[in-house]
C-alpha cells in the first residue's frame, strides 16, 4: 500500500512539473508578442501597421494602372485631386475626371487616412516626383512619381525594410524642401523633389529600390525634418513620369 503511494505521489509531482513548464513557456510567448519597442510600438502592431501601408501603396498602384489602361490617361493627366486636401489640381487632367484616382469615373477610390501613426499632420498620404536613386534615367529632375507615407515608429520602419527584405541600418534624407511642399504635390509636372536616398547613411543598400523607409534627415528644413517625424515610406507609381 506504501509503495502505491508513492508512485501515485510521484506522478502527481511530474505532472505539476509539467504544468509549471508550460505555463513558463506560455508567459514567455505572450510576452514576446506583447513586447514594446522603445518608441511604444508593439510588435503585432507594428506588423499590422506595416501590412496596413502595404495594402494601401497596393491599392494606389492598381488604381494608377487602371486609369492607364482602361481610361487610356497619360502619366501627366493621372490626378490625385481631392476634397481634403486642395494641392492635387492637376488641369491636364480630362474634365470627365477619368483619370482621378479618387473618384468614380477614375480609379474609384476614397482618399482616405493611413494606419494611425503615419502619414502628414492631418493623417494622408502625399504623392511627389521624387528621383529614385538607380530607377528611372534621373536626368536631374523628379521623374518619378511616388506616394509617401511619413511614419513615427521606428519599429514600423523596421518591419517595413524587413518585409522588403533591406539592410537594417537605414538610408538617410528629405522627400522635399519643406517650403516647397504644398507646391510640389503632384499636379502632373515633374517635381522638385529629392534624389532619394542621397544624403548619408546606407546609400548603397538603398539604391534601386521601387520601395523602402527611410531615416529622415536631421535638416529641418527639408520634410518631414521640419515636422519631426523621423521616419518616411516611398512606394514608386510611375517611373520615368
Amino acid at each position: 500500500m506504501l509503495q502505491k503511494s508513492s508512485k501515485q505521489n510521484g506522478n502527481v509531482l511530474f505532472l505539476i512539473l509539467i504544468a509549471v513548464v508550460l505555463f513558463a513557456a506560455l508567459s514567455y510567448a505572450v510576452t514576446q508578442s506583447t513586447r514594446t519597442s522603445s518608441d511604444g510600438t508593439g510588435q503585432e502592431d507594428a506588423a499590422l501597421t506595416t501590412s496596413q501601408i502595404f495594402q494601401y501603396a497596393t491599392n494606389i498602384e492598381q488604381a494608377v494602372r487602371r486609369v492607364q489602361i482602361l481610361n487610356g490617361c497619360g502619366n501627366r493627366e493621372i490626378s490625385f485631386e481631392n476634397t481634403i486636401d486642395l494641392n492635387y489640381e492637376n488641369t491636364n487632367s480630362p474634365d470627365n475626371n477619368k483619370c482621378h484616382i479618387f473618384d468614380p469615373a477614375g480609379g474609384g477610390l476614397n482618399f482616405a487616412k493611413g494606419p494611425e501613426g503615419t502619414g502628414d499632420a492631418n493623417g494622408y498620404p502625399l504623392f511627389i516626383p521624387a528621383r529614385i536613386a538607380g530607377i528611372g534615367e534621373n536626368l536631374g529632375i523628379s521623374r518619378e512619381l511616388s506616394m509617401y507615407f511619413p511614419i513615427r515608429s521606428e519599429s514600423v520602419c523596421a518591419e517595413i525594410n524587413r518585409r522588403l527584405e533591406l539592410p537594417s541600418d537605414y538610408a538617410i534624407d528629405g522627400i522635399v524642401s519643406a517650403g516647397a511642399l504644398d507646391t510640389w504635390k503632384y499636379k502632373g509636372q515633374n517635381g522638385a523633389g529629392n534624389l532619394i536616398p542621397d544624403e548619408a547613411g546606407n546609400i548603397s543598400g538603398f539604391t534601386g529600390k521601387m520601395s523602402a523607409c527611410i531615416q529622415t534627415t536631421s535638416d529641418a528644413s527639408q520634410y518631414p525634418a521640419s515636422e519631426d517625424i523621423p521616419y518616411f515610406y516611398y512606394h514608386v507609381l510611375i517611373v520615368d513620369n
